[in-house]
């Protein structure tokens, strides 16, 4: 499977990249390092992303997150779309506490949870609204291909008024902001032995890590760290209780880094060791010495 780089054209286009296309055929499966906005211009075009099948017309946007599975194909005739391309680094300028949920519900990660039943992952703007779309499209190309004086910094100015569009269009309702809490939280407990770093999350959530920190913090009311180090405690007990796995098997699998990692921060919060706890609950389980 081919992997497209956003260093193929980075070097010109540091911040963001648009480009018009016109497709007559198949693009086979592929994927890339960079956030991927599609907008559908002319005619039709059925993508699968991830495995779900998006038949997409005129006025359609699909929003992909870096790494995402993508292929697609016209249906019937020629179809043309506008793409633009960036990292989440650059997503970081155009989220603020506006617009920050429902950006959030346009990442692969959440948007299956949080999207409408039947529209889930495009934004669809009818006729009025896609001369809007089209023309602030045309207008970055343009300012792209040209490569007038600032034209990066008109082109970012364009890229917030079509997210701004586009949170319009999406409209989520209040109870948003607390649903997509509650998607990271569960996004963390489902993954525990994998990579939560503080950069690792605010990058699928296209936030600048020290915000995210600071949102993360004032929801949950401890530092992210902390709250995964309890979370992963918390499992690690329902495991010592409720399964024959041996100690080292149990920090391991909760995601701890080491052995000695799993033991001081059992014992901080719960103040005792894995064996200790094991035994003073009445399970017969095996008993790894400490």
């Amino acid at each position: 499977m081919k992997k497209f780089s956003y260093k193929d054209f980075s070097d010109q286009d540091p911040n963001l990249h648009i480009i018009f296309w016109r497709t007559q055929g198949e693009e086979p499966t592929h994927t890339h390092d960079f956030i991927e906005i599609i907008y559908i211009n002319s005619g039709r075009i059925c993508h699968t992303i991830n495995g779900k099948r998006f038949d997409t017309k005129k006025g359609d946007l699909l929003f992909l997150n870096y790494n995402s599975v993508h292929s697609f194909k016209p249906m019937g005739g020629i179809g043309t779309y506008y793409n633009i391309c960036l990292y989440p680094e650059t997503m970081e300028k155009f989220i603020n506490p506006h617009n920050a949920f429902e950006l959030l519900s346009l990442s692969e990660t959440f948007s299956k949870e949080i999207a409408k039943e039947n529209d889930e992952g495009v934004v669809s703007f009818d006729g009025a609204e896609q001369k809007k779309v089209e023309f602030i499209l045309h207008s970055m190309l343009e300012e792209q291909e040209k490569r007038l004086p600032r034209y990066e910094d008109i082109n970012e100015a364009y890229m917030s008024v079509l997210l701004s569009l586009i949170v319009r269009k999406i409209s989520l309702p209040e109870e948003t902001e607390n649903d997509a809490w509650n998607l990271i939280a569960n996004y963390i407990n489902d993954n525990l032995n994998g990579n939560l770093s503080l950069e690792s999350l605010a990058k699928k959530c296209f936030y600048n890590p020290s915000y995210f920190s600071r949102l993360f913090k004032k929801k949950f009311h401890v530092p992210l760290v902390e709250y995964i180090t309890e979370k992963r405690i918390e499992k690690s007990i329902d495991l010592l209780v409720n399964t024959n796995q041996t100690i080292d098997e149990i920090g391991s699998n909760v995601g701890f880094s080491s052995r000695s990692a799993f033991y001081r921060a059992f014992q901080r919060i719960t103040g005792k060791t894995p064996s200790e706890y094991r035994q003073n609950n009445d399970v017969n389980h095996p008993v790894t010495s400490d």
